[in-house]
């Protein structure tokens, strides 16, 4: 993909990634008892950083939401609830009232209108059931004083609470753990995976982008759907702050600086022993494509062709130029 026609992210554009190395090459990495995130595992081989954005969004939005919404539909049932025990003991206690006054029989006999109402869905036992008291009583205008603003009031809270929770839920529940970006030194490359397909990139053209809120790594993938053009571009968001708004630049230093100081110098220089940390919480995980190598080799191929072309031409301009 040519870099006149690539898109713009916040107005900042694709860097090499070893073009920091003069940068960032010397410089220290901080000293505490694990590597610094996003680095999740090393090894001689392998550097792995995990991108963090869905969980950051998930714990910092959709839970959020979700725990939110369940609250309020809580405290919905609870409320219709209070009202039904409140209603059955003040119906209870106006009919008690009524017997003490006029007579043991005077519920059966009164033409009082009132108390027939009351009589006819408490009954003799004192109970109220709840179906008697939602569907016959909380929405009569009879017993209640605004039943269209209570009715509308428990429609519309239950119907956002209900989308809400029916949308994210699923979402929350199901979300996937991205595979980690995988910085391969062994066999120079950085590759990653998403929903069964490969995405990858030689080290030496890795490109990414250093904004204020993430690092963005760019790896291709083919798109089957695009035969005309099946390279594709694979965006791994790094996160070091797990914040999916803002990563300090200082952060965001230290992640590169790790990255370019395992590609250039290898393990020792990023943490003296192999380390596995623990990975953010999920149900399910991506898991590797039965193709794996396949898909990798395909990507491979249509990017060395595309880089020896790119190089073919920049050589014949400025052939040209001389």
């Amino acid at each position: 993909m040519e870099k006149t026609t690539r898109r713009r992210w916040l107005h900042y554009y694709p860097e090499p990634l070893l073009g920091y190395k003069e940068r960032l090459l010397d410089s220290e990495l901080p000293q505490i008892k694990k590597p610094a995130p996003p680095i999740i595992a090393i090894n001689s081989k392998e550097l792995r950083l995990q991108e963090d954005f869905s969980a950051s969004f998930r714990n910092l939005f959709i839970l959020p939401w979700l725990v939110g919404m369940l609250i309020v539909l809580y405290m919905q049932g609870e409320e219709i609830y209070i009202n039904w025990k409140a209603t059955e003991r003040d119906s209870s206690q106006f009919l008690q009232w009524e017997l003490e006054t006029h007579g043991k029989d005077y519920l059966q006999n009164t033409a009082d209108e009132l108390v027939q109402m009351y009589y006819s869905v408490i009954g003799d036992d004192g109970k109220l059931p709840f179906k008697t008291y939602f569907f016959d009583m909380r929405y009569s205008p009879k017993f209640t004083a605004y039943p269209k603003e209570i009715l509308q009031t428990d429609i519309a809270r239950t119907a956002i609470c209900a989308v809400f929770i029916l949308t994210l839920g699923p979402w929350a529940f199901f979300m996937r753990r991205r595979a980690p970006l995988i910085i391969d030194r062994e066999r120079g490359l950085a590759y990653s995976w998403w929903k069964g397909a490969v995405a990858a990139e030689r080290l030496e053209r890795l490109e990414v982008v250093n904004a204020p809120h993430m690092i963005r790594v760019h790896l291709y993938f083919i798109n089957p759907k695009r035969p005309e053009d099946p390279l594709w571009w694979s965006f791994h968001r790094l996160q070091p702050s797990g914040n999916p708004c803002f990563t300090s630049a200082k952060q965001r230093d230290e992640t590169l600086a790790a990255m370019v100081k395992f590609i250039e110098y290898g393990q020792s220089a990023v943490w003296p022993e192999n380390w596995q940390g623990r990975r953010p919480f999920y149900i399910f995980d991506d898991k590797k494509p039965d193709n794996f190598e396949e898909q990798l080799a395909a990507i491979l191929k249509v990017t060395d062709q595309r880089y020896a072309a790119k190089m073919a031409q920049e050589t014949d301009e400025i052939e040209e130029l001389a």
